[in-house]
């Protein structure tokens, strides 16, 4: 009787690692205003490129809670990495309710922290406070002004 099947293919064993083993998972939280496409240039990751392997997860999330996007690095060098999105998710944005008809205190994310803008132009009148530190802030900033 003849074997007309073929060999089934194996996996060796040295080809199966845990994935903490083989890649690292990263998270990024880039500033205001990173777009998903702006994360498809390989010199946007021109800083952080060395420290990225072939394999690697990012998971992107920024400051302010445009999307949610998971990446994967397909190749790197000293000033680039090339990354493939594999997942991609806009977020509804959810602003602070205006504490002055001037002025709104909005949350900008782990670096910026709270903030306090003028409604009128958007301009940040200061950021990297707790959200208490931001209210008094404001309260105060109102009162120099009226005098």
């Amino acid at each position: 009787m003849s074997d007309d099947k073929a060999t089934a293919r194996k996996l060796s064993g040295t080809r199966m690692k845990e994935e903490s083993f083989m890649r690292t998972i990263y998270v990024a939280t880039p500033e205001h205003g990173v777009t998903v496409d702006d994360l498809k240039h390989p010199e946007f990751w021109a800083h952080v490129a060395p420290q990225f392997k072939p394999g690697d997860l990012v998971h992107v999330y920024p400051e302010d809670g445009s999307f949610w996007a998971e990446l994967l690095v397909q190749s790197t060098s000293r000033v680039a990495a090339k990354v493939h999105v594999l997942r991609e998710y806009e977020l509804a944005k959810v602003d602070e309710p205006e504490d002055d008809a001037e002025f709104k205190l909005k949350f900008a994310g782990p670096h910026a922290k709270w903030r306090v803008e003028r409604v009128s132009d958007g301009e940040v009148i200061k950021d990297g406070m707790t959200k208490d530190e931001a209210q008094a802030y404001l309260q105060s900033h109102v009162r120099a002004m009226a005098a």
